[in-house]
């Protein structure tokens, strides 16, 4: 097995192994293998998408009787899941979403199965597994055509983020921007599995190191109430040592942006904590209550009772905000949670300086006011 291709670094017992069949093109035989523990199994199929492009691939084997089943089933399945119409589907919706240039869609209840079309859109998916019989979680990332040559989808294993960049070129900037669409169940969920905050900020550190603008968007299921989303530094105590969290204030406070954010969710939960710990720990600022239309409110993002959805990014990353706005809840976009908007202006370049990590710069907005990406937090 090519366990280094696949990206598996742990030892897999089998309980038989042997070749069958005939011999394909490439004059090599088919391998059939038993696992003694079914976690493996699943860590092995999962595991597949990385031969993708290759001269290998995994496949779950099944009695040949049911396989000639499936061969016939499967085109009839696909016919009648397009023929089932979703929100992102309807007339109305689509009237809704044309003023986005990039839609993120999370807990879409989809699977590699599912083909999700929007007029003038490019869409990306990624799901929780390829075929299920009960649908769970999904992310989506939609952007308008025109825009394919700016933004890349980044593939990596956790299933609880979908990243993707917008080229640098497009801002005007000397580093791409870093968004990650984030799903999380909530914390009780039997869909909740492992550590998802652990998943997704081992992920996010290998882009920090390289990049300056980052932004996570999603529902993290997390309520935070009106805590700090940043460690507060006796200087008396460390007098002169040179604090990270410091210069990221500083750097929001040269931009007219909040220290402190408010919220109408006075509650916290258990995620909410570990949440406040991602962003402390990795210089991240919750826009919510703090910026655009939502600043000094914290509006209620989920059935007007909690704050569970997010916009957070690095203090860079919000010097580049226009706006950010909790949308009106609509039966459209949810049945539950409200759309969250951003909206970012193109910059240029008044002067740069060049560190050893990236580089920081002094930017002027363009006259031209239109010049702006939306994003929006959508649920479907």
């Amino acid at each position: 097995m090519h366990v280094v291709e696949m990206k598996i670094d742990q030892r897999i017992e089998f309980s038989n192994v042997h070749r069958f069949g005939r011999r394909s093109e490439n004059g090599k035989r088919p391998i059939v293998a038993k696992f003694v523990y079914f976690s493996d199994l699943e860590m092995v199929k999962k595991a597949g998408k990385h031969l993708k492009g290759s001269d290998y691939g995994v496949n779950e084997q099944f009695p040949p009787e049911i396989e000639q089943r499936r061969r016939r089933l499967y085109p009839i399945m696909k016919e009648e899941r397009r023929k089932k119409q979703r929100r992102i589907q309807y007339p109305e919706f689509n009237e809704l979403i044309q003023n986005y240039d990039i839609l993120c869609f999370v807990e879409t209840k989809t699977d590699d199965v599912d083909e999700i079309n929007i007029p003038g859109y490019t869409v990306k998916m990624k799901n929780r597994c390829k075929f299920a019989n009960v649908k769970s979680e999904g992310i989506i990332l939609a952007y308008k055509s025109n825009l394919s040559e700016h933004i890349h989808p980044i593939e990596t294993d956790s299933k609880y983020i979908f990243w993707f960049k917008i080229d640098k070129k497009m801002f005007h900037l000397c580093q791409d921007i870093i968004f990650g669409i984030v799903y999380i169940p909530p914390e009780n969920s039997s869909y909740c599995i492992g550590d998802p905050f652990n998943e997704i900020e081992h992920e996010l550190l290998m882009f920090s190191s390289d990049h300056s603008y980052i932004c996570l968007l999603g529902d993290f299921n997390a309520r935070t109430g009106e805590d700090l989303d940043f460690t507060e530094v006796t200087y008396d105590e460390f007098s002169g040592m040179f604090d990270l969290n410091d210069v990221s204030l500083n750097t929001l406070a040269s931009s007219n942006i909040n220290i402190s954010r408010k919220s109408m969710d006075k509650k916290k939960n258990n995620f909410g904590n570990i949440f406040l710990h991602l962003c402390r720990a990795n210089n991240l600022f919750i826009c919510n209550g703090r910026i655009g239309d939502d600043k000094d409110k914290g509006q209620f993002t989920c059935k007007n009772v909690s704050v569970v959805d997010y916009v957070i990014g690095s203090a860079n990353f919000l010097t580049l905000l226009q706006n950010f706005s909790i949308l009106e809840t609509s039966k459209l976009f949810s049945d539950a949670h409200t759309p969250l908007s951003i909206s970012m202006c193109i910059y240029e370049n008044e002067k740069r300086n060049h560190f050893k990590k990236g580089c920081s710069h002094q930017l002027k907005r363009l006259k031209d006011g239109t010049s702006k990406i939306w994003i929006p937090l959508l649920k479907i």
